[in-house]
């Protein structure tokens, strides 16, 4: 390494001699300053210019302190140009290893969403981030291509100059937007960057313009194989924000990992909801068996007491002791702590009550037939089962008298 204090002493060269030697006019002590501002430059301009100027001033000494200075103040120049370029190769290397830091963290951060648990709009939101991490993506939109149908749907839309942003769930006819850029984006397969003049020049046929005019462009497509599902575009409204082409190779890069994300989280949405519905058809399954168990008890129990009645019927030493017993039968079949039976009289105008147990009405006397809820089973001769409010519309409907059962 070239020293400034390793420099031939200024004091110990000669100015000139009596024999008429050149006296050097130029100001030996500017010398040290211009030193100074080759150590201090940063840029190789900078360098170059204050060379320029050492080797003028050392050129313009006396041939003596010339020679003295010349190859000292070389490598001094030397050594410091590469030092800058030393620098330079740093700065650039620490410039790489921070965008490959930002793009494994983005990386990191597309995988993450494909197991998130919320929704497709906030996982959306967060690719947005992630892309805006990476380049200029104020406004960006991702579009998703439903190859059978041939529709299109803008899953995430943010433009700050577009009042009428597409909704997400609605599906577009790829054929209605035919020629604009994001049509010849799904069609082509293709990335595409620039103004629109200049990607006009990029597709085969016309290029239309939808929405708001922009400064620059980027669209790159994803892939499922050989077809395109979808897309990711940036644009910008600003003239100090352009694309350029190592923008559009990380955007691609980047978009197939959303992608894949996005078919990841698609496929573990799909198993939840399989699941979902795989437990609730078990849990039907179940509820349907434990049905048909019930059923199978309850008719089991009414097998045995229809056989517990018939066995009575025979058993029984008087009519009050079988209507009894088929108190007790019934039950163990369901709630009947309130329970009579009643008969037609032979000559059919008169109700009778040969049992009744009953908690409020301790006597149940026969009764002249009339509009009673009893007469009205009778009538009609089928099982009646009623609420109160199902009594009401009886009584409204005059099929019943006002308080008789």
């Amino acid at each position: 390494m070239i020293h400034p204090r390793q420099a031939p002493s200024l004091a110990s060269l000669p100015c000139g001699s009596d024999s008429g030697d050149r006296v050097s006019t130029a100001p030996a002590h500017s010398l040290p300053a211009l030193i100074a501002q080759l150590l201090r430059a940063s840029r190789a301009q900078e360098v170059q210019r204050v060379a320029a100027a050492l080797r003028q001033m050392i050129g313009s000494l006396d041939a003596t302190t010339s020679v003295a200075l010349h190859d000292w103040s070389e490598a001094l120049i030397a050594e410091r140009q590469i030092q800058l370029a030393q620098y330079d190769q740093l700065a650039t290397n620490l410039a790489r290893l921070r965008s490959a830091e930002r793009l494994q963290r983005a990386l990191y951060t597309i995988a993450e969403q494909a197991g998130s648990e919320r929704s497709l709009p906030e996982v959306m939101h967060t690719m947005h981030d992630i892309v805006r991490t990476l380049m200029y993506a104020e406004n960006c939109y991702f579009v998703l291509h439903d190859t059978r149908a041939d529709t299109v749907r803008f899953a995430y839309y943010a433009d700050v100059a577009d009042p009428d942003p597409p909704h997400p769930e609605h599906h577009y006819p790829l054929e209605e937007m035919r020629y604009c850029p994001t049509w010849h984006l799904i069609r082509g397969g293709q990335a595409l960057r620039g103004p629109l003049d200049e990607i006009a020049r990029q597709v085969q046929g016309p290029l239309q313009a939808a929405g708001p005019m922009c400064v620059d462009w980027l669209g790159v497509p994803m892939r499922r194989g050989d077809e395109v599902i979808g897309a990711i575009a940036v644009q910008s409204y600003r003239d100090d924000a352009r694309y350029s082409a190592e923008d559009q190779a990380l955007l691609s890069y980047v978009a197939q990992h959303i992608q894949s994300a996005l078919e990841r989280r698609e496929a573990h949405v799909d198993l939840e909801k399989r699941v979902h519905e795989r437990t609730e058809a078990l849990r039907e399954a179940n509820r349907v068996l434990q049905q048909q168990v019930l059923e199978r008890q309850r008719g089991e129990r009414l097998q045995a007491s229809l056989f517990r009645i018939a066995e009575l019927a025979g058993t029984s030493d008087s009519l009050e002791s079988f209507y009894a017993a088929v108190h007790r039968v019934i039950g163990g079949l369901l709630y009947a702590r309130n329970f009579y039976i009643a008969l037609l009289s032979e000559d059919d105008r008169e109700l009778q009550f040969p049992y009744s147990v009953d908690e409020r009405d301790a006597v149940r006397r026969p009764r002249r037939i009339g509009r009673g809820v009893t007469e009205y089973v009778i009538t009609r001769g089928a099982a009646l089962l009623v609420n109160e409010s199902d009594m009401q519309a009886l009584r409204e409907a005059g099929e019943v008298g006002a308080k008789r059962l």
